[in-house]
């Protein structure tokens, strides 16, 4: 999980905490309740994306590898077999010369070369010790990374679709915050204690900070007309504020 994604899913799930613990304010029925309702299900898509994008974002990785290295072993083999081929100045041996650090489909490429500029010349490098499986090895081993390939391909098109809904789970958290911003405030704010704890839980807490604290004037209760307690709300337009 990355360092922004935990920040903000950390929050979410205090404030799904603080409604679970409040259930009797927030009604199913009521927006307050829904909106809660929504930041459960955002997280339930979050874990279950995460997870996913965990799995599959390797996958094909470790095949890849092995295929690679066994290409590039048996394509050494020809290419040091091949160089007598080049002292004898035969044209097609040219091209039996071993590639740099490429991407697996160049290599696979440089690998199918190999294959076609050998095989005319066959029996010439297995008179100079080629072993008689190294063309076939090397055709095996390209299948091999073909297949991987194709796997890691699978694997990032997985992993890039549970990125995309893990983004989707925090715009729909962002709407149901707005309305959490707007519902928990006027219903608890005369509660010094829990709009404090309100607030805390609401802060998005960046890297090891601790958790802000935040303090409440209480309301004299001999004073009816005395005014709620001051805390600057969070923005809609900013869902996931960072704690200063």
């Amino acid at each position: 999980m990355k360092k922004h994604e935990r920040t903000k899913y950390e929050m979410l799930r205090r404030v799904r905490d603080f409604g679970a613990a409040h259930r009797e304010l927030f009604p199913e029925t009521t927006p307050g309740g829904q909106a809660f309702q929504a930041i459960a299900n955002a997280i339930e898509e979050f874990d279950t994306n995460v997870v996913t994008r965990a799995l599959v974002v390797k996958q094909g990785r470790e095949d890849m590898v092995v295929a690679r290295a066994a290409i590039r072993r048996e394509m050494r083999v020809i290419a040091r077999t091949g160089r007598s081929l080049r002292k004898a100045a035969v044209p097609s041996a040219r091209k039996l010369r071993m590639p740099g650090q490429v991407s697996g489909v160049a290599l696979l490429g440089a690998a199918e070369t190999f294959l076609k500029e050998s095989e005319p010349h066959r029996e010439a490098l297995l008179s100079l010790g080629m072993p008689a499986t190294a063309l076939s090895t090397l055709r095996e081993s390209m299948d091999s990374l073909d297949a991987a390939l194709t796997v890691r391909g699978e694997g990032r098109r997985a992993a890039k679709s549970a990125s995309e809904a893990i983004k989707r789970a925090f715009a729909n958290a962002g709407t149901a915050l707005a309305t959490l911003d707007i519902v928990v405030p006027n219903l608890v704010e005369r509660d010094s204690v829990l709009f404090a704890g309100w607030m805390r839980d609401r802060v998005v807490v960046n890297g090891q900070h601790k958790r802000p604290s935040v303090s409440v004037e209480p309301v004299n209760p001999a004073n009816t007309s005395a005014a709620a307690p001051v805390v600057s709300i969070v923005s809609p337009d900013k869902p996931f504020p960072k704690a200063s």
